[in-house]
C-alpha cells in the first residue's frame, strides 16, 4: 500500500536551485481517485511565472509525514530556500 511518495525530475531540480530562495508550498485535500494528499512546492522564476518544483503524495497529513516530506526535499536540493511559505497547517508547522 502506497502511504507517501516525493518526487523531482531534472527539470524541476534546476529551477529550484535557479529560483529556489522563496519556496511556495499548499496541499490538496484528498481530491484525487486515490483519497491522497498532494502537496506542491514552487518558485517564482525570473518571469514572474510559477514553477512547480517538486511535488509529494501522502494519505496522512500529520507531522511525521511533512518531516519526511521535507528532509527528501533537503536530501534532493541541498540548500535551504531562505523563505519558506506555507498555509495554516498544524502537521506541517509541527515538522518545520
Amino acid at each position: 500500500m502506497l502511504t507517501k511518495l516525493f518526487w523531482m525530475n531534472p527539470k524541476q531540480l534546476e529551477a529550484w536551485y535557479l529560483y529556489g530562495d522563496v519556496i511556495l508550498n499548499d496541499n490538496t485535500s484528498k481530491t484525487n481517485c486515490y483519497d491522497m494528499s498532494l502537496s506542491l512546492f514552487a518558485a517564482i522564476d525570473n518571469n514572474m511565472k510559477l514553477q512547480i518544483v517538486a511535488q509529494a503524495l501522502m494519505d496522512q497529513e500529520i507531522k511525521d509525514t511533512y518531516s519526511w516530506i521535507l528532509q527528501c526535499t533537503l536530501d534532493a536540493t541541498g540548500p535551504m530556500p531562505k523563505v519558506f511559505v506555507t498555509d495554516v497547517n498544524p502537521g506541517m508547522d509541527a515538522a518545520i
